[in-house]
C-alpha cells in the first residue's frame, strides 16, 4: 500500500487529493471543508479491503467528522469489504462521527441488498436498481 501525494490545481496541500494504491484498488481522497471523501476503484475485497481501512483509520486518527465513501468505480466487493464497512459504520456510530456510502451500483449494490448492509450503515445514498437487476 503506497501513499502517493498529489496536489490539486491551485493548491500546495499535498494532503488533499492523496492516492492510495492496493493491488487491484485505488482510493483517492478528496475534501470539502471538514468533510472528506475516500473514492475507491476497483475491487474491494479481501486482499485490498485493508488499503480502505488504513483511510479510515487514519482520517478518524485526524478527527474528521463526515467521512464519505464514494462506490461509483468499485466493480466487486467481497466479504472482506463489507466487513470494512460494517466496522467503520460501527465506530462512527461509537465516537460520533458521520459515515455515508453513495453510488454504489451493478454487482456491488447486488451485494450490498443480499447483505442488507445498507440498514447498518445509518447514512447511505445511492441510485435505486434499474428494474428486473
Amino acid at each position: 500500500m503506497a501513499l502517493r501525494e498529489r496536489t490539486r490545481p491551485g493548491t500546495r496541500d499535498p494532503i488533499a487529493g492523496w492516492t492510495e494504491a492496493s493491488p487491484g484498488l485505488k482510493i483517492i481522497r478528496s475534501s470539502a471543508g471538514a468533510a472528506v471523501e475516500l473514492a475507491v476503484e476497483g475491487e474491494l475485497d479481501t486482499c485490498s479491503a485493508g488499503a480502505l481501512d488504513s483511510c479510515l483509520r487514519r482520517e478518524e486518527l485526524a478527527g474528521a467528522p463526515a467521512i464519505r465513501i464514494d462506490l461509483y468505480r468499485t466493480r466487486f466487493i467481497d466479504a472482506g469489504g463489507v466487513r470494512v464497512l460494517v466496522e467503520a459504520a460501527r465506530r462512527a456510530g461509537e465516537a460520533g462521527w458521520t459515515l455515508t456510502v453513495i453510488n454504489a451500483r451493478g454487482l456491488v449494490r447486488k451485494v450490498f441488498d443480499l447483505t442488507q448492509l445498507d440498514a447498518m450503515i445509518e447514512h447511505w445514498q445511492t441510485r435505486p436498481l434499474p428494474a428486473g437487476y
